[in-house]
């Protein structure tokens, strides 16, 4: 039997006879939703598992995790320390922004984009740090929902605030939330979870 929506009886099947409101028809089923996509890297879903990222659809939601990128004077003094003459031409540049990057899929790219190398990194420093490899490190989701830090054999190495030098490359470091990646002449990345989400 049809329902008033303002929950009237009503005699007629089609309108209320108090308030004149259409009447409510026995409830359809509702149409069938999209299929969902990927938490982690968007793709739409077919199945458990992600077809783009291999991300288990069934497995506990993930933290959203991102990296902020600053131009960092403290770290920048430190290398111009260390180096010396290496150093000593560069400029700090102090009208830098600072750039967040959201952290999503397996692995994330730091480096300079090259058309020549074909390298186009997720976290691009091209413009920002002379000082960064092309191909310089690397963060890898761990199964957790953390994230690790491997230094890909750069040049300058890379280390974390709070270390006493470089990290080894090709091995994988853990990052806790809020950790400080120091890299380039001056660039600091602080990974850390998305409190805004």
């Amino acid at each position: 039997m049809p329902a008033c929506p303002q929950g009237h009886d009503s005699a007629d099947p089609d309108w209320c006879d108090v308030c004149g409101l259409a009447l409510a028809g026995p409830s359809s089923a509702p149409s069938p939703s999209p299929p969902p996509d990927c938490v982690v890297c968007g793709a739409p879903l077919s199945g458990r598992f992600c077809e783009r990222c291999g991300h288990d659809s069934d497995a506990p939601a993930r933290a959203t995790w991102q990296a902020v990128v600053r131009a960092d004077p403290a770290w920048f003094e430190e290398v111009r320390r260390r180096n010396g003459a290496d150093a000593a031409a560069l400029e700090f540049p102090h009208h830098a922004v600072d750039r967040c990057y959201p952290l999503s899929g397996v692995r994330v790219a730091i480096g300079r984009h090259s058309r020549i190398r074909g390298t186009t990194p997720e976290i691009d420093l091209a413009d920002v740090d002379p000082g960064v490899s092309a191909v310089h490190a690397v963060l890898v989701a761990r199964s957790d929902g953390g994230w690790d830090l491997v230094d890909l054999g750069s040049t300058n190495g890379t280390s974390l605030a709070g270390a006493d030098g470089p990290i080894t490359a090709h091995v994988p470091v853990p990052l806790a939330d809020g950790s400080v990646v120091r890299l380039g002449a001056w660039t600091t990345i602080t990974v850390s979870v998305d409190q805004s989400r």
